[in-house]
Formats: structure tokens, C-alpha cells, sequence
């Protein structure tokens, strides 16, 4: 079920609305989640990122100790999400890693997501910042910096709101494990279980060959599995290793030798 994502976002927007801020540095989460009734503590968890207690209109948001400041940035956006979003629907709730980082999880975390997304990386700010033509490397790295998000975060809210027609694609221990196409992006991918093709970054992420953020061109047939595909069309690929152990998370995108008008042939590209 996919939950009521749009709505979640509003939500995220009418806070933002609410406390006037309208630029990163002036998001203070530990600030905001107390306004709104949470209070943020920082303690040992196990087996979780991050906790909800609720007890009526307050909350205590648990964040594990030590987690880097986007992760932790993150957390409390996502429990917050489900602090304003679904309180009449449990009065603990535990997020893992896998929760909050998986495209398949259930209607309340995909919710929570959106929430925190749109908290984090608000629509209108983060479309203006990222401007016009194909991403790179260097600039989700700059996105994330800015708004004090994760790569992972970053590369999500680019293939939702990038001007080049894509497909987010997550793959584990060397095969697609899911994906999320753009509306434009018609082409078939590879099959869910399917092996990634050897030339693609992910493939060399998942084996934790490669850290970091990288881009490159590669054969299109590493990812798709359409007829209409040419041996020579290549594919842009940026590639985020994963926190999950032999996981990774894409952004790709047909190159002008496919038929993209907008390509920036000054773009630095790994060979």
C-alpha cells in the first residue's frame, strides 16, 4: 500500500510554514520536534536507529548514540513524521536501518519518508538549487552539504525532482533489488533478482570496491533490458554505497547518444 506520501509532504511543508523558516541553516530538528511536542534524546539503542514513546499529545524521540549528524538529522525528521502524522496508531514505534533506507517498506515509514524529505529537502528550495541539466557527483555532494542531508537523501530527492528523466535503482549483493522510474523514463529495466551488469558502478560497490559517491558512463544494457536499447547507448550513473552491507543506491539516466537533448558534454566523467 503506498500511503498518503503527497499528504505527508503538506504536513512537512505547513510546519515549515508554521515556524517560518525558509532556508536549511535556520532547521533546528532538536528545536522544532520540542515546539511540536517531542522531545529529542540521545541515547544507546539495539536493534533500531531511532524510537518513539508517545503518551497523548507528547513524545520522546530516542536516537541511537553516535550516528553521524545527516543520519541523525534524518531519524529525527522520519520519527517526527510519524510523531505528527500517525498518532492514533501506536504508542512505540522502532525504526531500523532497513526501514527507513528500504523503497519497499510499509505505508507508515514510506509516510515518514516523505515527511522527512520534505522537511529536510523542501520542494521549491531544493529544486531551485539543483539546476538544470545532468546531475554529477560533485554536485549531490554540494546538495548535501547545503541542506546537512545524507548522499543517500540527496540522491533520492534528485531522482524526484532532477530535470533529467531517470530511475533510482537499489541493488544488494550484486542484483537489482528494486527500482522507481521517473514518468518519462520509458525504458524496461533488468528484472528485480536480476545481476547487475559488471560495468556498472553498483556492481563494484556492492563487492565494497569503491566508497563514496561516484559517476560514470555505462553500457545502458548494465541496467536495461529493453529491445529498443543499442549495444552503443550508454547510461549516466551516479552510485551511493549503502550503510547495509553489500547494498547500493543509483540515480541513471539515458546519455545524448540516446536521445537526450539537455547533456552537458563538459561534465567530468570517470573512465
Amino acid at each position: 500500500m503506498p500511503g498518503d506520501r503527497e499528504g505527508a509532504a503538506r504536513r512537512a511543508t505547513e510546519l515549515l510554514s508554521e515556524y517560518a523558516i525558509d532556508a536549511p541553516s535556520q532547521l533546528d530538528l532538536d528545536a522544532l520536534a520540542f515546539a511540536a511536542g517531542a522531545l529529542v534524546l540521545d541515547a544507546p539503542l539495539l536493534g533500531a536507529l531511532a524510537r518513539l514513546v508517545r503518551r497523548g499529545d507528547r513524545g520522546i524521540i530516542r536516537v541511537r548514540e553516535g550516528l553521524t549528524s545527516p543520519r541523525r538529522r534524518f531519524c529525527i525528521a522520519h520519527e517526527l513524521g510519524h510523531f505528527l502524522l500517525h498518532g492514533g496508531t501506536s504508542q512505540l514505534a522502532s525504526c531500523t536501518l532497513e526501514m527507513i533506507d528500504d523503497y519497499r517498506a510499509s505505508r507508515e515509514e514510506l509516510e515518514a519518508n516523505a515527511f522527512a524529505a520534505e522537511l529536510l529537502l523542501p520542494r521549491a528550495a531544493f529544486q531551485e538549487r539543483c539546476g538544470a541539466g545532468a546531475p554529477t557527483a560533485d554536485r549531490v555532494r554540494t546538495l548535501a552539504d547545503e541542506f546537512g542531508v545524507s548522499l543517500t537523501a540527496t540522491l533520492w530527492r534528485t531522482a524526484e525532482l532532477g530535470p533529467t528523466p531517470g530511475a533510482i535503482v537499489g541493488a544488494r549483493e550484486g542484483r537489482l533489488s528494486w527500482f522507481k522510474r521517473s514518468d518519462d523514463f520509458l525504458f524496461r529495466l533488468r528484472d528485480v533478482g536480476s545481476r547487475v551488469g559488471r560495468e556498472a558502478l553498483a556492481h563494484a560497490a556492492c563487492r565494497g570496491e569503491r566508497e563514496g559517491i561516484h559517476h560514470a558512463r555505462v553500457p545502458a544494457r548494465s541496467w536495461l533490458d529493453d529491445r529498443r536499447v543499442e549495444e552503443s547507448w550508454t547510461l549516466g550513473e551516479i552510485c551511493v554505497p549503502m550503510l547495509s552491507v553489500g547494498s547500493s543506491l543509483s540515480l541513471i539516466w539515458l546519455t545524448p547518444d540516446a536521445g537526450v537533448d539537455d547533456w552537458d558534454e563538459g561534465d567530468d566523467w570517470d573512465d
